[in-house]
């Protein structure tokens, strides 16, 4: 099980991981993004597990959503089943603005 799971990890989410980074082991964390160059640095710099969305809500303690709100139910949809089916809920925090 990973400490933090981060869906998006672009300018915004990436800052918000970069500081996370600082307090957490790049090994507890697993980074998911459509963006390849963006999970790689996260791997490369940190040591970050490189994943799928719905491998990062399968595996995370804390979920980071960090995509835009227009791909919000998109990405939902894609996590679901990985939510639903886990016997511990992870703690889930959204920086989408406009999407409750």
């Amino acid at each position: 099980m990973k400490k933090v799971g981060f869906i998006g990890v672009g300018n915004m989410g990436g800052a918000l991981l970069e500081a996370i980074l600082k307090k957490v082991s790049g090994s507890d964390v697993i980074v998911s993004d459509l963006n390849a160059e963006k999970t790689s640095y996260f791997h490369e710099k940190y040591g970050c597990e490189v994943g799928s969305a719905f491998d990062a809500a399968e595996k995370s303690e804390f979920l980071y959503f960090c995509v835009k709100p227009q791909a919000a139910e998109q990405t939902f949809n894609e996590i679901k089943s990985a939510l639903i089916s886990r016997s511990e809920k992870p703690v889930l925090v959204s920086i989408m603005a406009g999407v409750t």
